[in-house]
């Protein structure tokens, strides 16, 4: 009898999982059938913001379903980033991120990495801007550079959070000119630059897409930009690369801000392949590419284990690079990640689990 009641448990736990493991399974092949929510890093107006609401807009007419987007800010992106690491892996919740969270683990914001614990989708990329409001006394990147070198530690620059891009790149050019200035962070380029608009601070350092209406309007002065040649801009004039005046970046130019799509890892397959393919369509839309234009953002595509390495080399740069600064909270070491000259050597780690898209 015993034996008897432990072959008829066995088997209904067999039909109970079975009937549990249909709809997963169901619901990975009809998705979506419900609103997506993508949870974009940074406050509204910014560059991740724009680029994120208008690629979701063309997303959303491949997918027959609507896309709500929020903003979550705090802790340079690693609040957003953890609370949608937070949901199911299910494909309705997506982050809106930057730069694959590669400051985050080297910065002691969250124990998260892009590579290992999201599936990325890259789908543009940004400029490095240098601006002052066009009230102020400084005229041009040198007057910048000068003004710095005489008044140590007073010139207030905005950046977005530590550890974040454009704090990075503001670290960069200090240490390369050996400035002494007063970073104020900000929760994102377009706080940073509201900034400088309502003089609070004295140069914005953040994205040329975040500046450049502005610029238009004559509201701000383009102090240089992150490309790696001048740029003419209609009824402005040129504007300068930064690598006229600093020709250590040149190996750097262009340098910016990355922006894609992250969901959880272990977001089935066929969610992915078909999140793929509306990206990929979303990408040619006329509305999106337009907005790149005009904005002077650059179309990029990279998804599966090719945007898996680039987000890791990303977080091997900055790892050592905050460390090399002496501004980072866990060394590279700590991390069990590799030197930058060490990175091809050391890819993929043993650990590595392969992405599951297709």
């Amino acid at each position: 009898m015993n034996s008897l009641l432990a072959r008829s448990a066995i088997a209904l736990s067999i039909l109970i999982g079975s009937l549990w493991a249909a709809p997963k399974a169901d619901a990975a092949e009809e998705w979506p059938t419900r609103p997506i929510t993508l949870v974009v890093k940074y406050s509204a107006g910014g560059g991740t913001d724009l680029i994120l609401r208008t690629v979701a807009k063309a997303i959303e007419q491949e997918l027959g379903t609507s896309i709500r987007v929020t903003n979550m800010t705090g802790g340079v992106g690693a609040i957003a980033a953890q609370h949608v690491y937070d949901q199911p892996a299910d494909g309705y919740t997506w982050l809106g991120f930057g730069n694959y969270l590669k400051h985050f683990r080297a910065m002691g914001l969250a124990d998260l990495a892009g590579w290992r614990d999201f599936e990325t989708f890259l789908v543009g990329n940004s400029l490095g801007s240098w601006s002052v409001s066009s009230q102020s006394e400084i005229g041009s990147f040198e007057e910048f550079v000068e003004e710095a070198r005489n008044n140590p530690g007073k010139l207030r620059v905005a950046t977005d959070g530590k550890g974040g891009l454009w704090h990075e790149v503001m670290s960069l050019l200090a240490a390369t000119l050996d400035l002494d200035v007063n970073i104020v962070t900000y929760d994102g380029g377009a706080p940073a630059t509201l900034a400088v608009l309502q003089n609070e601070v004295d140069v914005v350092v953040s994205g040329l897409h975040e500046h450049i209406e502005f610029i238009k309007a004559g509201k701000l002065r383009n102090l240089a930009h992150f490309a790696d040649e001048d740029l003419e801009v209609p009824g402005v004039g040129t504007l300068p690369s930064v690598t006229n005046f600093v020709p250590e970046f040149a190996e750097l130019a262009p340098f910016g801000s990355m922006y894609g799509i992250g969901l959880r890892r272990g977001t089935p397959a066929p969610i992915l392949t078909k999140l793929r393919a509306a990206i990929e369509t979303a990408l040619e839309n006329p509305e999106f590419k337009q907005m790149l234009d005009d904005r002077f953002l650059r179309p990029a595509y990279l998804y599966g284990e090719e945007s898996d390495q680039r987000a890791a080399r990303l977080e091997v740069l900055a790892a050592n690079l905050f460390d090399d600064l002496e501004i980072a909270e866990r060394s590279p070491e700590e991390l069990g990640l590799p030197t930058a000259e060490e990175f091809d050597g050391w890819w993929p780690p043993a650990d590595y689990q392969p992405t599951a898209v297709e």
